[in-house]
């Protein structure tokens, strides 16, 4: 199943361990390490999220000793050159809007994972691969394993 868009749909698998993540490569962005009107370094955001593959998940955590989804978000952004505040996953999704189709360093959020509406994050990589933290800690994932596809909500990048 390919989720272009807002869909949702695939098994009932009701756990947050990051079924199906891989490791990959991903993509990074072309040309000159931004993406259409991004404020910040693509290039630099990809590398710095890859680079912390492994790092523990911590909830509510902001640093590589260990993040949350919303705290890897925060980190890997204010890095790349993004400055912004520490939200919580729904304070972001407020502060971005939807596209169709996704580039590396969008935003990819899900829904009813532990909890009811938006409660989940991570980073557009390219080919379906997103990177996130999970409760096993910084991994890159695909759009389309069952867990996530059924979790999807949308694709989505910060104004």
């Amino acid at each position: 199943m390919s989720i272009n868009g807002k869909s949702s749909s695939g098994s009932s698998n009701n756990n947050n361990n990051n079924n199906g993540s891989n490791s990959s490569s991903g993509s990074s962005n072309q040309g000159s390490g931004t993406s259409s009107n991004a404020d910040y370094n693509v290039n630099s955001l990809i590398s710095k999220a890859k680079s912390l593959q492994n790092t523990p998940y911590v909830w509510g955590g902001t640093s590589p000793s260990g993040f949350d989804c919303s705290g890897f978000i925060y980190y890997t952004y204010n890095q790349s050159g993004k400055g912004m505040p520490r939200l919580s996953t729904s304070g972001y999704f407020n502060r971005s809007h939807y596209v169709n189709n996704p580039k590396p360093g969008d935003l990819v959020f899900f829904k009813n994972t532990y909890k009811a509406g938006i409660s989940h994050m991570g980073i557009y990589l390219g080919g379906g691969d997103f990177i996130q933290a999970g409760s096993s800690g910084v991994k890159i994932a695909n759009i389309n394993n069952p867990y996530w596809s059924k979790h999807f909500d949308s694709y989505k990048r910060f104004y």
